[in-house]
């Protein structure tokens, strides 16, 4: 009787062998192997930012992700306007209702991350943009994630970088489009008038 040794294959399981994942398999991966690029950028610039924060900043180990993601908001939009942005208009870019954008900035200018200051140009306006500190520690964090993103040109080659980033730009846009298609639509509710007392905390 004629064995098939262990190392051997047919034509069928060849091609079994060979094939390629399965979508669902190669999109797990994406999402895995993202997460754990992700992890790794983030505790290298959370560990230059632990060591450059000054003694009085508590905030850095007691951030929500929600928290967060509103921080690194009025970052991006500050960068469009940079005296400061409008309750509206960061509610409007972080996909909540301005009541809701109210109560996140409340407590994240009471933890020192943010600060109110008035419009020069309409004194009626309030503007939100980062406390100092908290800039600080940004540019910290982007310069060692700079860094580290631009070390991998030297293990990876260049061209692997310039591929990686048309990728994302591509996945970013197509994921921006499927996000906006499935966003209900804000309330009608507009801005409250500012208070005095909310420019003092």
């Amino acid at each position: 009787m004629v064995t098939q040794e262990s190392g051997d294959m047919t034509p069928e399981t060849a091609g079994i062998a060979d094939s390629p994942p399965a979508i669902e398999q190669v999109a797990q991966s994406i999402w895995r192997l993202t997460e754990e690029v992700l992890e790794l950028l983030r505790t290298q610039a959370t560990s230059e930012v632990q060591s450059n924060k000054s003694p009085e900043v508590l905030w850095v180990d007691d951030v929500t992700r929600s928290q967060g993601n509103t921080v690194i908001a009025v970052r991006q939009l500050t960068e469009l306007y940079p005296e400061g942005v409008t309750l509206k208009r960061l509610a409007e870019h972080i996909g909540v209702t301005p009541a809701a954008a109210s109560v996140m900035v409340d407590l994240l200018v009471k933890k020192k991350m943010l600060k109110r200051t008035r419009s020069k140009s309409d004194r009626r306006s309030v503007l939100i943009r980062l406390a100092p500190e908290t800039a600080r520690l940004f540019d910290i964090s982007e310069q060692s994630l700079r860094r580290s993103v631009l070390s991998l040109a030297d293990r990876l080659g260049p061209e692997v970088l310039r591929d990686w980033q048309r990728i994302l730009v591509s996945a970013a846009a197509a994921l921006r489009e499927v996000v906006e298609a499935g966003r209900p639509p804000l309330g009608e509710a507009e801005d409250g008038p500012a208070t005095t007392d909310a420019l003092a905390d």
